[in-house]
């Protein structure tokens, strides 16, 4: 069987077969992507050496977009490990460690968002890119379960 030849109408959530259009969609084109798993502050040649903690405000998760003729060719998604957020109050910034499944949130947010949307909806700008992700993290946060229970919340808003 191929991706893709399956029984949707076993799947009554609108959600899941988001993800597994996305999902599909990826892995059925000639675009490569490649999926490893970092060490937060673990320093990426791809990203000019910065580790995805040196990232905005210390990023779970980066993709990486190669192109060739101005079409993607490859794209590299970074994933960190135990990943860890930067907190401050009052004026006093703190490292604390994100939940148990935050690194599952971030594979789907990089490569169902950011790897889908760079390949499938480059005519967007990269903001409307980054709203389309953000929306599809909203979407997934309300089936993606965690002991029985969707997480919820929201997706941070890029910068």
């Amino acid at each position: 069987m191929k991706i893709g030849e399956f029984n949707r109408e076993e799947f009554k959530d609108e959600i899941q077969l988001e993800v597994i259009d996305k999902f599909s969609a990826l892995i059925n084109d000639k675009t490569v992507v490649t999926v490893k798993s970092v060490g937060q502050h673990e320093p990426i040649a791809e990203n000019d050496g910065k580790s995805l903690f040196e990232v905005g405000n210390g990023a779970a998760g980066i993709t990486i977009t190669h192109s060739s003729n101005d079409e993607i060719v490859k794209q590299s998604v970074y994933i960190a490990v135990n990943p860890q957020r930067r907190e401050t109050e009052n004026g006093e910034t703190t490292i604390a460690p994100e939940k148990s499944w935050y690194s599952a949130l971030t594979a789907m947010h990089e490569i169902g968002g950011h790897a889908y949307e760079n390949r499938f909806n480059r005519s967007a700008g990269s903001e409307q890119r980054n709203t389309n992700v953000e929306g599809f993290e909203d979407r997934f946060r309300q089936v993606f379960m965690n002991h029985g229970r969707p997480i919820k919340g929201s997706a941070t808003k890029h910068k």
